[in-house]
């Protein structure tokens, strides 16, 4: 069963919250890495409706952690660029959790991408 590829590319819009315990550079942010679904980076296919979604947190400054997270998940690419999250929205989850995130959106079907 295939399965939608772009929930793999929905978490790199996902909103995370930081931490910054270090504030002296006065640049902040943190960025999902090593993007995966199901243990898989950028799988062709998978046979789950429910595929859970993990991430590493990176950033360029010292000590910031990820405190909350979003993920979007569109039927199309163009609804995803507009934050038309048609098939899941998480909203904004108060979390250091990046591993194992379930999909709880609506039910995805065979040939998806």
């Amino acid at each position: 069963m295939k399965i939608l590829n772009l929930i793999i590319g929905c978490i790199i819009l996902f909103a995370a919250g930081c931490k910054e315990r270090n504030t002296q550079s006065g640049k902040q942010g943190i960025t999902p890495e090593f993007l995966r679904c199901e243990y898989l980076v950028d799988p062709e296919g998978i046979d789950t409706k429910n595929p859970r979604l993990s991430w590493y947190s990176e950033s360029e400054q010292r000590e910031q952690v990820q405190t909350a997270y979003q993920v979007l998940v569109a039927s199309s690419l163009s609804n995803l660029e507009a934050d038309n999250a048609d098939l899941w929205n998480t909203g904004k989850v108060l979390s250091d959790s990046s591993a194992y995130i379930p999909y709880k959106g609506k039910e995805l079907s065979s040939g998806m991408q």
